[in-house]
């Protein structure tokens, strides 16, 4: 069963005053189960596989972009392709959290594309934290199911929000980073979190091609 909502998050490591962004994310509320739109559990699989292996190229492409600041265009674009294909998947399947973090991320990192906003040591944290986050919410699938015991991750998506505003980009919850020390954005290991309560999995026929599909066809609409 999904593991209990948490009350606080985790207390600060006694070195540095700041929280392991592991364990911010280990100590976010979890949401109520709820079921996803799918096409079945092998349509759910590679979905998660294909999500997964995005947030991966996000990842290391936020590290590359990281180390080359000055190369940054190809990275950029790609590392925004990466978040729109995830989030138009997630959407199709009704994932409404990774939904949200996507949308947020996507509009972000399009600030970078369009001139608007350099990158940064802070643009680069709070991004990979997205990462970090995306993984463990996919982790939250239970493909036997279909169905989906989500964390609440508003505090990022409040703090995503904030920094499209204009205000100063700041990791939630006191997170320690390159933003508040100075050293290389954490990058987490992906865990895989309780499955969701069993029940009747979702009986509907298709393929990931619909999801692929549909995906591409939001991106040449946000060009």
């Amino acid at each position: 069963p999904p593991a209990p909502a948490a009350t606080a998050v985790a207390a600060p490591t006694a070195s540095t005053g700041k929280v392991d962004p592991d364990e911010w994310i280990s100590g976010l509320p979890i949401l109520p189960v709820y079921t996803l739109t799918s096409f079945g559990q092998e349509h759910l699989k590679d979905f998660i596989e294909e999500a997964r292996e995005n947030v991966t190229n996000i990842s290391d492409g936020l590290l590359m972009l990281e180390r080359n600041p000055e190369n940054q265009n190809d990275i950029v674009n790609d590392t925004f392709r990466y978040f729109h294909n995830i989030k138009g998947n997630s959407g199709i399947i009704g994932y409404q959290e990774v939904n949200k973090l996507t949308h947020e991320a996507e509009t972000l990192l399009n600030l970078v594309r369009k001139g608007e906003m350099p990158v940064s040591p802070p643009l680069i944290d709070i991004l990979l934290l997205v990462s970090d986050c995306l993984d463990k919410l996919f982790g939250r699938i239970n493909l036997e199911t279909g169905q989906v015991a989500p964390f609440d991750a508003t505090e990022l998506i409040t703090k995503l929000q904030q920094a499209i505003s204009g205000e100063a980009i700041e990791l939630p919850g006191g997170i320690g980073g390159s933003s508040a020390t100075g050293d290389e954005a954490p990058v987490l290991d992906a865990a895989a979190a309780p499955a969701a309560p069993a029940s009747a999995a979702p009986d509907a026929s298709g393929g990931l091609e619909a999801i692929k599909d549909a995906a591409s066809q939001q991106l040449a609409i946000n060009k």
